[in-house]
Order: C-alpha cells, then sequence, then structure tokens
C-alpha cells in the first residue's frame, strides 16, 4: 500500500487519471509479512473515465461501522492503463497494459460512517431535482453530468463488492 500524493491525480472533466513513477514497494512472498520481501519501484498511469448519468447512493443504515451506511453520487466507469515494476536487484521485472472494458466499474463521491447525514425524503428530491441527478424512480441512462471533482472527495468504487451487495440488497422485494 502506498500514499498517492495529490500532484500525481489529475481531474478533467469526466476523467480521473493517476501517474506514480518509481515508488518505492516492497513485494512480498507471503502476506501477511514472513520470509521473501524483496525492495522494489513500480510505476503506472491509470486513468477511469465516467459515462452515463449518476445515479444516487442513500444509506440504508444508521450504523456508524455499518457498510450501509454511506451515501454519495456513482457512475458507471471503466479503466486502462500501464504498469512497470521492478526489484532493485535486479533479478526480476515486469510491464504490460490493462482495462476494465466489459467489466463493472464505478466512481463518484461518497461519504460514509458518521459523515453521512440522513435527510428527509423531501430534502433527497429537492436536492435531487437541483443538481440533475436521477432518482430511485427514474431511468438511470442519459447524458452526463459533469461535476468539479478534487482528489479529497472523489472516490473510486471500482468493481466494489459493496457497491454491488447494495444494488442487489436495494433490488429485493
Amino acid at each position: 500500500m502506498v500514499q498517492v500524493p495529490d500532484e500525481a491525480v489529475e481531474i478533467s472533466g469526466d476523467t480521473l487519471t493517476v501517474h506514480l513513477k518509481n515508488v518505492p514497494v516492497v513485494d512480498q512472498f507471503f502476506f501477511p509479512g514472513g520470509t521473501g520481501n524483496v525492495p522494489a519501484t513500480v510505476s503506472f498511469d491509470v486513468t477511469f473515465t465516467k459515462s452515463g448519468r449518476p445515479r444516487r447512493v442513500r444509506p440504508t443504515s444508521s450504523d456508524p461501522l455499518s457498510a450501509f451506511n454511506w451515501a454519495g453520487k456513482m457512475w458507471m466507469a471503466t479503466n486502462s492503463g500501464t504498469f512497470s515494476m521492478a526489484y532493485n536487484d535486479g533479478s526480476f521485472s515486469a510491464h504490460g497494459s490493462f482495462t476494465s472494458s466489459g467489466n463493472f466499474g464505478e466512481m463518484g463521491t461518497e461519504r460514509n460512517g458518521s459523515f453521512v447525514e440522513h435527510e428527509d425524503e423531501s430534502e433527497r428530491d429537492t436536492d435531487a431535482d437541483s443538481e440533475g441527478v436521477a432518482s430511485d424512480r427514474e431511468n438511470q441512462t442519459g447524458a452526463v453530468v459533469p461535476g468539479n471533482q478534487t482528489s479529497e472527495n472523489l472516490a473510486l468504487a471500482l468493481k466494489s463488492s459493496r457497491a454491488r451487495a447494495l444494488r442487489d440488497w436495494k433490488s429485493k422485494p
């Protein structure tokens, strides 16, 4: 795990790009910890692109520790990029490219835990109408709604099991 500095993240319209170069890491053969730890460096460029109209996620629990206590706006998304890594001693290296095209992906903004504000129904409907965000009863397709996101509040929820679990749970009668 590495901390991504703000200057490595660029947000422009519906696209978020992360660029990291020669980040020091440790390749662990056994997780967690154990023998076989090798110092290495990694570099990657990844671009996330949102599409369609956002869906509003509302908390379904008021328990601050619950996985269902989060709110936000999520768009369908794809990602693609390149990576490289090398052991510092030169004994191993790899490079390649990737894409999520054809797979599930989302990105958006969220608030969770104690930061979730539970609104009453009339406030949610007014807020959704004023922002052009589709309510749960509306069709979730349409034009892209651009936003001014910052790296501090943009949460990437790509291949999120929590999002899938919440969607599945909400769809049950």
